[in-house]
């Protein structure tokens, strides 16, 4: 297992309120990335992967061999949904490819680090992918102008820093629930 030591991040030592992630396009390097990024993003920080929506299971396979591709980054669902499910994992239809958004960050937490290993073997597959229908056909997505429109942001940014993530959490899980739905709940994202 590679994961880079604990370093001060590139902003003077202050913790991160965005990260966005969009990589090699391998289901490994979206999990580091994701854990590195967390280690140094806020309490209210929110990370945002590129290219989680493939249109086929050609564009998922991990060895590129079409014009666009989004390699088997959308794996990172079926992550969330099993180790991290206190997180608030929204998908977005932007085109061509999607985003997913996820907030109610720990920087503390080391799940996902613990489990490194565990997570390859589980969540890490030769092509062709076994893509879920729900990702393809684009179900429980959210357009781009609901998620603007649903305040998130705005109760993100009026938090105050060093509200600690669990007391942080609810009121995220229920803004998302109220305004966008419970398909954006993490289980219910990764079903296939």
């Amino acid at each position: 297992m590679f994961l880079p030591a604990r370093s001060a991040n590139t902003d003077r030592g202050q913790p991160f309120d965005l990260t966005f992630i969009d990589g090699l396009h391998l289901f490994e390097f979206a999990l580091r990335d994701f854990i590195n990024a967390e280690r140094h993003s806020s309490n209210r920080g929110v990370i945002i992967f590129d290219d989680m929506l493939p249109r086929s299971v050609d564009e998922a396979a991990r060895v590129r061999h079409t014009n666009g591709w989004t390699g088997d980054v959308y794996s990172m669902l079926g992550v969330f949904a099993k180790y991290r499910p206190e997180l608030s994992v929204i998908t977005v239809d932007t085109r061509p490819t999607g985003l997913l958004m996820i907030t109610g960050l720990d920087p503390a937490n080391t799940v996902l680090r613990d489990h490194y290993d565990q997570i390859l073997q589980e969540f890490r597959h030769a092509d062709p992918q076994r893509v879920p229908e729900r990702l393809l056909d684009r179900l429980g997505v959210a357009a781009p102008h609901r998620v603007l429109d649903s305040g998130l942001l705005e109760l993100i940014a009026g938090t105050d820093p060093t509200t600690h993530p669990d007391e942080l959490r609810p009121q995220i899980s229920g803004l998302v629930e109220s305004r966008l739905g419970q398909a954006f709940a993490p289980a219910a994202v990764s079903r296939g």
